[in-house]
C-alpha cells in the first residue's frame, strides 16, 4: 500500500512572509498579474455599458430631402442583447417616446439566447412610431434560433406592430 504523505508541520507560512511573496511575484509578473485586473475592467464597463442607453441627437441636412420629410424623427435602437441589458422596459420605452419618433428602427442582436424571446414584449410593446417600426436582424438573432423559433421570433414582431425586414423593403 502506498505511503500516506501528511503536510509538514513545521513549515508554517505567516501572514507577513505569505503578502511578501505575493509581493515578489506581482511585481516580477506584473503583466500576468494585471491580466485579472483587466479582465474586471473590462466586465466592470460592460455592466455599466447594459445600465443606460446612449443618446445621440443627430440634426442631418440633404439639400435634396422632400419637404414633406422636413422635421421628421428617427429613433434608432441597436445592440439591445436583452439577455445582458439590465435597464428596465419602461425606461426604455420612456427614453424613446420623449424623442416622439415618426419611425422606429431596430438595427440588430435584439437578443442572443433563445431564453430571451419571451422579453420582446414587456421591451419593444409599448413602443410606437408615426410611420412605422421596423427591425432588421443582426447575426445573434440568426445564429442562436433553430429554423422554427425564428419563424416565432418573426411572429413576435408582426404581432407586436414591427414590420421585420428580411432582404425585402417597406414603403
Amino acid at each position: 500500500m502506498p505511503e500516506k504523505f501528511s503536510p509538514p508541520s513545521d513549515n508554517n507560512l505567516s501572514r507577513r512572509d505569505f503578502f511578501r511573496g505575493l509581493g515578489g511575484f506581482v511585481a516580477s509578473h506584473w503583466f500576468l498579474s494585471a491580466l485579472p485586473l483587466g479582465g474586471v475592467g473590462v466586465l466592470a464597463y460592460a455592466r455599466h455599458d447594459s445600465l443606460d442607453l446612449k443618446k445621440e441627437h443627430w440634426d442631418l441636412f440633404y439639400p435634396n430631402l422632400p419637404t414633406s420629410l422636413e422635421g421628421k424623427t428617427i429613433c434608432q435602437l441597436s445592440d439591445l442583447h436583452l439577455e445582458t441589458l439590465r435597464i428596465l422596459p419602461e425606461r426604455i420605452e420612456q427614453i424613446v417616446m420623449a424623442r416622439k419618433p415618426d419611425l422606429l428602427v431596430i438595427t440588430g442582436d435584439i437578443i442572443s439566447t433563445r431564453t430571451d424571446l419571451d422579453k420582446l414584449e414587456s421591451f419593444l410593446g409599448g413602443l410606437t412610431a408615426t410611420y412605422g417600426k421596423f427591425a432588421v436582424m443582426g447575426n445573434n438573432d440568426y445564429s442562436h434560433l433553430s429554423r422554427t423559433l425564428f419563424k416565432h421570433y418573426l411572429q413576435q414582431f408582426q404581432d407586436l406592430g414591427w414590420t421585420p425586414l428580411l432582404n425585402t423593403a417597406s414603403f
